[in-house]
């Protein structure tokens, strides 16, 4: 009967269903002591290492709690900062929708001046265009006039040659005329 209520675990010993201890193991308390004081590897003892532990975990409760105060004392501060680069960021999203709408405005009126420009210019272009044009057909009825006054002049030349040698001719019938007048005036 006491070897059915009693649970065997391997290294440890038997245990009834109470909990209660029946083995080789008597005093766990003893065991853990003799565990604590032996040595590891680089001389101190487990207890020490043991110690070095609590230690360091209340070091770091302490940097945690620390921690979490300094997160504390800052959450303000970092709510300040978030405000205040929400409003910057807000004030630079106005200040450039402002840009965007000034360089819009900008480049609309450019465009109006731009195109107003190319219509002067064209119209430029066509005056000038029909002021050519004139002045060609200025140039061109000059020279149809210089060729007529010309022509003109070569034939008023070829007259006043022609003029002037019937007048050389009759001139010299007059001094004959005259030579005869003057023979016949000496005569009577």
């Amino acid at each position: 009967m006491k070897s059915a209520l009693l649970y065997n675990i391997p290294g440890v010993g038997s245990y009834n269903l109470l909990g209660d201890h029946h083995g080789p193991i008597k005093d766990l308390e003893l065991n853990r002591t003799r565990s604590l004081n032996r040595l590891d590897q680089s001389g101190r003892t487990y207890k020490d290492i043991d110690a070095e532990r609590v230690k360091s975990a209340k070091k770091n409760f302490e940097l945690k709690s620390t921690i979490s105060a300094f997160q504390e004392e800052s959450q303000p501060e970092k709510d300040q900062l978030k405000m205040t680069i929400s409003a910057l960021q807000e004030e630079s999203q106005s200040e450039k929708d402002q840009l965007k709408m000034t360089i819009s405005a900008f480049q609309e009126e450019f465009q109006v001046e731009k195109d107003q420009l190319k219509m002067t210019i064209s119209a430029l272009q066509e005056e000038s265009q029909a002021e050519k044009d004139h002045l060609k057909a200025t140039i061109s009825e000059l020279q149809n006039d210089t060729i007529e006054l010309k022509e003109k002049l070569d034939y008023t030349k070829q007259e006043s040659q022609t003029v002037l040698s019937q007048l050389h001719k009759e001139r010299e019938s007059l001094n004959s005329y005259k030579l005869e007048n003057s023979q016949m005036k000496q005569l009577f």
